[in-house]
C-alpha cells in the first residue's frame, strides 16, 4: 500500500537580473529541496541583457512561470508582482493541509 502524495502546496519566488549562467541550477536546486510539494517557481526577470529570461523560457518546465518585466526594476516591486501572480489554491474539504489548519488549538 502506498501513502497517499502530499499535496502540491509550495510556490517559490526568485527575482532574477543578470543571472543566465546561475538560473537553471538555481531552478534545479529549488525543485530538489522542495520536491514533490512544488506548485510552482517564478521567476521575476527585470528583462536581464544578458538573457536570463531566454534560459528560463528554453527550460519548457511546466513548474516554472516567467515574469519578464521590461520597463519595471527592483526587488520590492518585483515579489510585489509575483505574488500578484502566484496561482490559487482552493483546498477542498478532502485536502490533509485544510484539514490541519482547521482544527482549534
Amino acid at each position: 500500500m502506498s501513502l497517499p502524495e502530499e499535496p502540491r502546496t509550495v510556490s517559490v519566488v526568485m527575482p532574477s537580473y543578470n543571472e543566465k549562467d546561475n538560473i537553471a541550477e538555481a531552478i534545479q536546486r529549488i525543485e530538489s529541496a522542495v520536491g514533490n510539494a512544488l506548485l510552482e517557481i517564478i521567476i521575476v526577470d527585470d528583462d536581464s541583457p544578458d538573457g536570463t529570461w531566454k534560459v528560463v523560457e528554453d527550460l519548457q518546465d511546466p513548474r516554472v512561470r516567467l515574469i519578464r518585466r521590461i520597463d519595471e526594476r527592483g526587488l520590492a516591486s518585483a515579489l510585489a508582482r509575483s505574488v500578484a501572480g502566484l496561482r490559487p489554491r482552493h483546498p477542498s474539504r478532502d485536502d490533509p493541509a485544510a484539514r490541519r489548519a482547521a482544527r482549534p488549538l
